[in-house]
């Protein structure tokens, strides 16, 4: 019985011990399954990877020898190209040489042709003359022989008297010049040149905000009044004032002056100062307008005639202060009528009042010199003056010897070196064009130019135009602008309405 137990036993420890071998065998085959598979995927993906660069690299190989086959292909194509201009060239050549040979042929083949029309014209004319003269009588022949005679003499008086005139006229150019010369050595007066600046020394920089005022008050008020710029930045104890018309700066220099030595900068001293200022401006005017006339010797002329040739001083052309111009071309036209027996007070008053004409702010737009003759008229000036400066700048319609006189005098002193600056004139004339066209506008009262022509000021008549439509009458006066004239930048307009009401309450 314990043998059976001990068998039984045996077998089912021997089974156990048989299943637990069996399944460790089927473990490790496993394990080497999965070892064998994932060599085989790790084989697989190199060789992937190697087909994949193989691959790559055959395209770019093709992709390298495709482009060089282009390539090739493209220079073949310019050096066909090229062999066909040179080809192109060379028939051009030849075909121009052809034609320069067809055209000298046909040159010399009308040549031809005229000459022998001519010889048998002449022949033609010998043979009549060869009849005329077997049909002639004596007297007949002795006419025919002193008419030629006659006919020679005048061809050879007509040879003399071109080179008589001839030498008379370089005779002549040499005196002139003698005498221009002569002119010009005796007045060698400095040209005076405008700026479009003025500086301003302050005794310290707390005036700076003086100048300014309450939210820019000051400053707005006096640069509305002046037309100038007043600009205010870092530098110490000095304020810049900017405009390009010379009257409004000098005014606003003044002003600006006086008010710093008053102390009492508000916009209603400021108006007060500006009313003086202009007063004292103009008595300035008419002061040196006389003192000129009693220098040049030129005789009393009317009291608005002085104004306006004061104004010359703050009026400039080409760069040139015209005061400074008339004067010289006043002593030129002096000079040179004392040395040709011309009147000499007569030529001096001419050469002052020539340039009297652009003193008027609308003489940009229109012609100055006509503008000034017909103000000589209604002040009473003489007629042979007036007429001068009307035709001196056309030498078409020069009809004496002083409208003469004045044209040479201003060529020679505009065309002296130094004396103009065509850039800044030209710039000077479009800001007064500017200002000449707003102030024509019927709702304008005043117009001013500033920052170099980039920002107009304009001022609006509060009875012509109401708040609500300034919007509009703004975009009217920028497209008028930007049809009527060429602008090199942008151009800011400001348009303010200011109704300005004073009453005076008594005790």
């Amino acid at each position: 019985m314990n043998d059976y137990i001990y068998l039984i036993t045996g077998l089912v420890i021997g089974f156990i011990i048989g299943s637990l071998l069996i399944k460790s065998k089927f473990r490790k085959l496993e394990k080497d399954q999965e070892g064998l598979l994932a060599e085989a995927k790790l084989q697989a993906a190199e060789l992937k990877s190697q087909a994949i660069k193989e691959a790559d690299e055959e395209i770019k190989d093709l992709k390298a020898q495709a482009k060089s086959a282009f390539d090739e292909t493209l220079k073949k194509q310019d050096l066909e190209r090229e062999g066909l201009q040179a080809e192109r060239a060379k028939l051009e050549n030849l075909l121009e040489s052809t034609q320069d040979r067809l055209d000298q042929l046909e040159e010399k083949q009308q040549e031809v042709n005229e000459k022998s029309l001519s010889l048998a014209h002449q022949d033609e004319g010998l043979a009549l003359r060869e009849a005329e003269l077997a049909s002639l009588t004596i007297e007949e022949a002795k006419e025919q022989i002193i008419q030629k005679a006659e006919d020679q003499s005048k061809a050879q008086c007509a040879r003399i008297y071109k080179q008589a005139l001839k030498e008379m006229k370089s005779q002549a150019s040499e005196d002139a010049r003698d005498i221009l010369l002569s002119a010009m050595q005796r007045y060698s007066a400095e040209c005076a040149s405008d700026r479009t600046t003025t500086t301003v020394y302050l005794p310290s920089d707390e005036i700076k905000g003086r100048i300014i005022g309450r939210d820019g008050r000051n400053i707005r008020t006096l640069e509305s009044l002046t037309g100038a710029n007043i600009i205010i930045d870092d530098t110490p104890e000095t304020v810049v004032i900017s405009c390009f018309n010379s009257y409004r700066r000098e005014m606003a220099r003044i002003a600006l002056e006086q008010l710093i030595d008053d102390g009492r900068i508000h916009p209603n001293r400021i108006h007060e100062v500006i009313s003086s200022v202009t007063e004292q401006m103009d008595r300035d005017l008419e002061r040196s307008a006389t003192y000129l006339c009693e220098e040049l010797n030129v005789g009393v002329v009317s009291t608005n005639i002085y104004r306006q040739l004061g104004m010359l001083k703050y009026r400039f052309n080409a760069f040139q202060n015209l005061m400074q111009f008339s004067r010289e071309v006043s002593s030129l036209m002096g000079t040179i009528a004392a040395e040709i027996g011309l009147d000499v007070r007569q030529a001096k008053r001419l050469g002052l009042l020539h340039a009297i004409g652009q003193s008027f702010d609308e003489s940009a737009e229109n012609n100055s010199a006509q503008m000034g003759a017909d103000f000589l008229r209604r002040e009473g000036e003489d007629e042979e003056l007036c007429v001068a400066i009307e035709n001196y700048k056309d030498t078409y319609t020069l009809s004496n010897g002083m409208d003469r006189l004045l044209h040479v005098a201003v060529q020679l002193s505009k065309n002296r070196p130094g004396t103009a600056d065509e850039a800044m004139d030209s710039y000077v004339h479009r800001l007064h064009q500017i200002e000449f066209m707003m102030k024509n506008m019927d709702e304008v009262s005043e117009c001013v130019v500033m920052q170099a022509g980039r920002e107009v000021l304009v001022s609006i008549k509060p009875e012509k135009v109401k708040d609500n439509d300034m919007p509009m009458l703004a975009q009217e006066i920028a497209e008028k602008i930007e049809q009527e004239m060429t602008l090199p930048g942008a151009v800011q307009l400001i348009l303010s309405r200011d109704l300005r009401v004073e009453a005076t309450a008594q005790p």
